[in-house]
C-alpha cells in the first residue's frame, strides 16, 4: 500500500537530507570549545540559516544569546548544529525555538554545507578569504578581501581551514571568537 496514494502531497523524509551549518569536527577526540545559554525571545525566527550563524550576548546577560550583533553586545560565537532538532522536528530543523537552550561554539573547526551570496562583493569560501557575517541574522558568509559592506561585520578570528575539492559541498570553517 501506497501511503501518498491520491493524496496531495508526498511522503515526508523524517531523517532529513537538508545540508547543515555548525556542524562540529571531532578531531583525535577534541571537540571544538563551546558554551550553553538560552536564545533570547527577544530574537526573530531565522529564515532558513539558524544553525551556524553568529550569536552576540550582552555582559549583563552573559547566557541569553541573541542572532546577529545586538547593540553594546560582544560575540560569542556561532549556533552549533543540534541533530535532535533536526532530526525530530520537520517543521524547523535548522534552528531551536526561541527561549530554547542552545550550544555555542567559539573555538574550533565546523563544518558549513550551503551558503548564499548575497552581500555586496560575496564569494564561494575558500581558504584565505574574509568571513562575514549579517549583524541582525548572524548570517555568515565570505568574500575575497577588504571591510565588510554596510550591515555586516567581519568574523574576527575565523577562517576557511579546508574547503571540498571532491565535488561535494561542504567547508571547514575555524571559529575563535575572543567574547565567549
Amino acid at each position: 500500500m501506497n501511503f501518498g496514494s491520491g493524496l496531495p502531497f508526498s511522503a515526508v523524509g523524517y531523517k532529513g537530507g537538508a545540508n547543515q551549518n555548525g556542524i562540529p569536527v571531532v578531531s583525535q577526540g577534541v571537540a571544538p570549545s563551546t558554551i550553553g545559554g538560552i536564545l533570547s525571545t527577544a530574537n526573530t525566527a531565522p529564515s532558513g540559516n539558524g544553525f551556524g550563524s553568529v550569536l552576540s550576548r550582552l555582559a549583563s546577560a552573559a547566557n541569553e544569546f541573541f542572532y546577529g550583533l545586538v547593540t553594546s553586545g560582544i560575540v560569542a560565537g556561532i549556533l552549533q548544529f543540534d541533530a535532535g532538532i533536526a532530526q525530530n522536528d520537520p517543521a524547523h530543523s535548522d534552528y531551536p525555538l526561541l527561549g530554547q537552550p542552545v550550544t555555542v561554539g567559539f573555538n574550533g573547526p565546523y563544518v558549513y554545507n550551503r551558503w548564499n551570496k548575497t552581500a555586496t562583493g560575496a564569494i564561494d569560501p575558500v581558504p584565505g578569504c574574509v568571513v562575514i557575517f549579517k549583524n541582525d541574522t548572524g548570517e555568515i558568509q565570505f568574500i575575497a578581501s577588504g571591510a565588510a559592506p554596510s550591515g555586516w561585520t567581519i568574523l574576527v578570528g575565523a577562517f576557511v581551514a579546508n574547503k571540498d575539492e571532491l565535488g561535494f559541498t561542504g567547508v571547514e570553517l575555524w571559529i575563535n571568537t575572543t567574547g565567549a
